[in-house]
């Protein structure tokens, strides 16, 4: 089998590519080099030729989508993560290309649970606009579709982290290698994430399905408190961490007297969400608990902190 990878030097790809390749697949990694998914006149026949299958990972995400939602850019967005889809999805259909695998993200539901976990039947109803370009996407789509013989199936993986990660989990990382005390002692909140592994696990597990589902929330099946998940990733820095009782209200209105409301509510609110489609349809088991994959995370983190502080 012959799989097309986007965004194939980044976190998750770079892994995927990898795994593909540990099991036999003949991987096309394809990255910025090949083309800007931001260009309406890219041309991505060439490396899609042969190709059953692609994985489209490749995204405005991190620092710069950071940098996009402050300047109010959905322009920007849209042109990457939204048009950029349509126009690789039409072409790989072009080229022959029998599968599409598209990683949006659990975002289109929305930044907030109150008890009940998204499903895949949750509405949208997305908090920024990186969540709103990949619903977008998602519509987009949706309508081709009925457009091509093609199969498309969206994933929408919860936050992602793992051994190299980067963007806001790299943050709380930083924050319990500090030493300083963490305001986690009185949240009894609930975050579901997917440790990378996971995520690449079920990938594979959907190029590998052959039923009818379309639609994919991928994560562990394991759900923490903001303080549980800080325990651990202190025990995988061998560090002591001091958890303070501090109200999640209070922590709400200082988010949003200093601007940070959308760092405090994914700190000290719940986003909980249900794998059991995937774990049905196709059998899947995230291979990884979240204990290991938050020890392996902290134990990587550790490592690099210490090279660097000994350069």
């Amino acid at each position: 089998m012959r799989v097309a990878v986007t965004g194939a030097s980044g976190f998750v790809g770079a892994r995927l590519c990898a795994a593909l390749a540990a099991h036999g697949t003949d991987v096309v990694a394809l990255s910025r080099v090949d083309g800007d998914l931001g260009d309406p006149g890219v041309d991505w026949s060439a490396q899609l030729a042969g190709a059953q299958a692609v994985v489209h990972l490749a995204a405005i995400a991190h620092e710069r989508a950071e940098a996009l939602e402050r300047s109010g850019d959905h322009a920007a967005f849209r042109r990457v993560n939204a048009e950029g889809t349509e126009r690789l999805a039409r072409q790989a259909g072009a080229a022959g290309v029998r599968h599409l695998v598209f990683a949006s993200t659990i975002g289109v539901c929305g930044d907030e649970t109150s008890g009940t976990p998204f499903t895949e039947a949750s509405p949208y109803a997305p908090c920024s606009l990186y969540a709103r370009s990949k619903q977008e996407a998602e519509e987009r789509l949706a309508r081709l579709r009925g457009q091509t013989p093609m199969r498309i199936t969206i994933l929408r993986p919860t936050l992602v982290y793992g051994p190299g990660n980067a963007g806001n989990f790299l943050r709380l990382l930083r924050l319990v290698r500090s030493g300083l005390p963490l305001p986690f002692g009185a949240i009894h909140n609930r975050r579901t994430l997917t440790y990378v592994d996971n995520l690449v696990s079920s990938i594979r597990a959907v190029l590998a399905y052959g039923g009818s589902e379309t639609l994919f929330i991928i994560c562990d099946s394991e759900s923490l408190a903001s303080g549980e998940i800080a325990a651990r990733l202190a025990e995988g820095m061998g560090r002591r961490l001091v958890q303070l009782p501090v109200p999640a209200a209070w922590l709400r209105l200082a988010g949003a007297a200093t601007g940070r409301r959308d760092v405090v509510r994914r700190l000290v609110g719940s986003l909980e969400a249900d794998n059991r489609r995937l774990r049905q349809a196709a059998g899947w088991q995230p291979p990884v608990p979240a204990r290991d994959g938050l020890r392996a995370t902290a134990e990587w983190f550790a490592r690099a902190a210490a090279r660097r502080d000994g350069e």
